[in-house]
């Protein structure tokens, strides 16, 4: 892939920039996470916040994982302030601490390093998650940078830092200032930044990076995962369908494409058999069957009518997990996502016309308004093909990605572009396209028209 951008600007003026940007967004960011703290409150249960923080707990004070140093759990109260304390050191015992896991183990990997400075309210959380979230996203840019990627990593900064800001007023108002969409979502974007690096340096190192990044994006909503993976798939179709005859170049993008695959899924079921090995019960990632069957309850479909259930509560995909095992009683265990599975499977073998006519519900319900949205991706990957940009061919493949995903998961009250990963991979791709076509043009004006037309000088003569 092309170097777009290159010479655009010099270290030292890159280091600078992303300084700048990154205290402007960080002390704009402060002071907003404190207002919002004031307008809103945790307003209802968070079982995932719970879950995570009890084994973030048993990392930081009993130097284990995953273990729960406490039988009850840590944060159930309704209507919380921001500023009540969530963490007593007090209900700690290490000694009655028992193997266990969280849905999502990458937040309390995460969660662990705030507890470990001593932050025990929402809203001491919420501020140091806000400087980790922007400090990821401008290693990331450097990475970019000095790779070569320089005009990438310019829009890398510009959009995706004050992102997060702009985004953070959102999860205050939906409860979610701390777990879920929050900061899984930089992960997400940021594990994309360093695929490109890998793709374009072509080194063990930047490969091994980026597989890492990958393996801990497993972490976190596995569903991302998957979306990750399925985007790198598609790089790796296409960089091996044009072969023709043996091309190095090719082959050894292919190879680290293959090796940064591996690399991921290794590192997801070494966490995965380590927890097992532990003892700990229950699975580590969120049901991604879950959320599926869920989407299929709003709005109404065949299926939803089917087997009883309607978007809401987790809860209510038990109903569907019960058709097929009436012994499955707890949501995310290994059982209650084989029978999801198996439930979806076998209705679109059996009633492949019903399950096509409640997607169809769902797809016309959510994006008959939001149509030209299907413009970005496509526009993004041909440019990005057509100028060899390998960041803008992965946004936008990973952008494809996430708006089937909203089809296939989300309510239809939910807009897509509520979904923090549309709106930001739109900026991106949008953005990325208008200033490495600006930067094409002003290269090619400096052009004198002479060097445009310069001709190869012809070859001599070889007769004697």
């Amino acid at each position: 892939m092309a170097k777009v951008g290159h010479g655009l600007l010099d270290s030292a003026a890159f280091l600078i920039f992303v300084c700048a940007t990154f205290v402007i967004c960080l002390f704009i960011g402060l002071q907003n996470v404190t207002q919002y703290a004031q307008e809103y409150r945790l307003s209802r249960q968070s079982s995932h916040l719970e879950a995570s923080l009890a084994i973030a707990e048993g990392i930081v004070k009993c130097h284990s994982y995953p273990v729960r140093p406490r039988a009850a759990p840590t944060f159930t109260v309704a209507n919380v302030d921001n500023t009540e304390r969530f963490a007593d050191a007090a209900h700690w015992d290490c000694s009655k601490a028992r193997p266990d896991v969280a849905v999502d183990m990458g937040y309390s990997l995460l969660l662990a390093l705030p507890l470990a400075v001593g932050t025990d309210t929402p809203l001491e959380l919420a501020k140091l998650m806000l400087c980790i979230k922007i400090l990821l996203t401008a290693i990331v840019a450097l990475f970019l940078f000095f790779s070569g990627l320089q005009l990438q990593a310019l829009v890398f900064t510009l959009v995706l830092m004050p992102s997060v800001v702009i985004l953070q007023k959102q999860f205050f108002s939906q409860s979610m200032l701390i777990v879920n969409h929050n900061y899984n979502w930089v992960v997400f974007v940021c594990c994309l930044g360093l695929i490109a690096v890998a793709l374009e340096r072509l080194t063990w190192a930047t490969t091994l990076l980026s597989g890492a990044s990958l393996g801990f994006a497993s972490l976190f909503r596995f569903n991302d995962f998957l979306s990750l993976v399925i985007c790198l798939a598609l790089i790796e179709l296409m960089i091996f369908l044009p072969i023709r005859k043996k091309n190095r170049a090719r082959s050894k993008t292919f190879l680290t494409g293959a090796a940064i695959l591996i690399a991921g899924f290794s590192l997801n079921a070494l966490h995965t058999r380590m927890i097992s090995w532990r003892g700990a019960t229950g699975t580590a990632r969120h049901a991604v069957m879950h959320p599926i069957i869920l989407g299929l309850g709003d709005p109404e479909t065949p299926f939803s009518k089917k087997y009883g259930f309607a978007w809401g509560a987790d809860s209510e995909t038990l109903k569907v997990a019960q058709a097929q095992n009436p012994e499955i009683k707890t949501l995310y265990t290994p059982a209650f996502s084989e029978a999801l599975l198996e439930v979806y499977l076998r209705e679109w073998r059996q009633n492949p016309t019903m399950m096509i006519e409640s997607y169809w519900i769902k797809a016309s319900g959510i994006l008959d308004h939001r149509a030209y949205l299907y413009i970005v991706p496509v526009l993004g990957a041909i440019i990005g093909l057509l100028w060899g940009d390998t960041l803008l061919l992965i946004f936008s493949l990973a952008f494809a990605i996430k708006i089937f995903e909203t089809v296939i998961i989300f309510s239809s009250q939910y807009d897509p572009m509520y979904h923090q990963y549309v709106p930001v991979l739109s900026a991106l791709i949008i953005i990325q396209i208008a200033a490495a076509s600006i930067f094409r043009l002003l290269r090619w004006r400096r052009v004198t028209p002479s060097q445009q037309f310069v001709t190869k000088p012809l070859q001599k003569s070889c007769d004697p």
